[in-house]
């Protein structure tokens, strides 16, 4: 499996231009190996991405996402994301799952490519990761917006 055009796409979407760092692609392939997500398995891959990156469990650890404010840092984050781990787990719907997971966006940074590698990670435990890994993200993720509207 090659996961190196996902994870630049991934990058690119972040205006990150470069070619995907060994880290990165470690990072992708250790997540493509979880069939039960917890906050310390997307802790591991933000941490392979930046060692600075911290879950927003604490107060004050806030973030905007362009004209978006997130929940504030804090206790609610970890409740929702427990919430979310139970609610949307290996059955959840990709779609439904990357949606919540970024309007959380529960660590202080690398939430698109963690959400992203989320995405992907649900679509293989759906049996659909090497049409989405085809499609690329952005393609299947226009797809699949459709089909929620």
């Amino acid at each position: 499996m090659n996961l190196e055009p996902f994870v630049r796409e991934s990058n690119r979407i972040e205006n990150i231009t470069r070619a995907p760092t060994h880290a990165e692609l470690v990072a992708h392939e250790q997540l493509l190996k979880v069939d039960l997500l917890t906050i310390g398995a997307q802790t591991r891959f933000v941490e392979q991405l930046n060692s600075k990156i911290k879950f927003r469990d604490q107060l004050g650890l806030d973030v905007w996402v362009g004209h978006y404010k997130p929940p504030s840092g804090g206790a609610f984050v970890k409740y929702r994301m427990l919430q979310l781990l139970e609610e949307y787990g290996p059955g959840a719907d990709p779609w439904t799952w990357h949606v919540e997971f970024e309007k959380l966006h529960p660590f202080t940074d690398g939430n698109g490519r963690l959400g992203r590698a989320l995405w992907l990670n649900h679509m293989r435990l759906q049996g659909r990761l090497e049409w989405a890994l085809d499609m690329g993200f952005l393609r299947a993720f226009y797809y699949q917006t459709l089909q929620h509207n």
